[in-house]
C-alpha cells in the first residue's frame, strides 16, 4: 500500500511588489472568516503560494502586516471620501456629501474585516492604537 503524499504548493518567482501584494491578500483573507488574536505568519502564509521566510523580506512581524494593511485601507478611504470636494465647497453639498458616504459604505463592505482587527488590536498594540 503507498501513501499518497498532499499536494505541494506550486512556488513561482514573482516580483518582490506581487509577493508583497500576495502576502497582504493573504492576510486579509484569513481575517475575512478568524479574528485577529488567531492571526500568526504560519496562518497568512497558507493563503500565499510562498514560504514563510518571504514574509519576513516585507514584514516584521504581523502588527507590520495589519499596520501596512490598514495603511492600504487609510489611503483607500481618503480617495473615496473624496475630501478635497468637501473642502472645496464646490458643487452640490449633498451630491458630494451622497457620493463620500457611497464610497464609505463600498470600502467597509469590502474592508470591514480587516476594520474590524484593527479595531480589536488597537486594545492590546500599542502600535496599533
Amino acid at each position: 500500500m503507498t501513501l499518497k503524499q498532499p499536494p505541494t504548493k506550486v512556488r513561482r518567482r514573482r516580483s518582490p511588489a506581487d509577493a508583497r501584494k500576495e502576502i497582504l491578500a493573504g492576510g486579509e483573507q484569513f481575517l475575512r472568516t478568524h479574528p485577529w488574536h488567531e492571526l500568526t505568519i504560519d496562518k497568512v502564509m497558507a493563503c500565499t503560494t510562498l514560504s514563510r521566510p518571504s514574509f519576513y523580506v516585507h514584514f516584521t512581524d504581523r502588527l507590520d502586516l495589519l499596520v501596512q494593511l490598514g495603511a492600504e485601507v487609510s489611503a483607500t478611504l481618503s480617495e473615496r471620501s473624496d475630501r478635497a470636494s468637501w473642502l472645496s465647497g464646490q458643487g452640490s453639498p449633498y451630491a458630494i456629501a451622497r457620493g463620500a458616504l457611497e464610497g464609505l459604505v463600498a470600502l467597509y463592505a469590502e474592508h470591514g474585516t480587516l476594520i474590524k482587527a484593527v479595531v480589536e488590536a488597537s486594545y492590546h498594540e500599542d502600535v496599533i492604537a
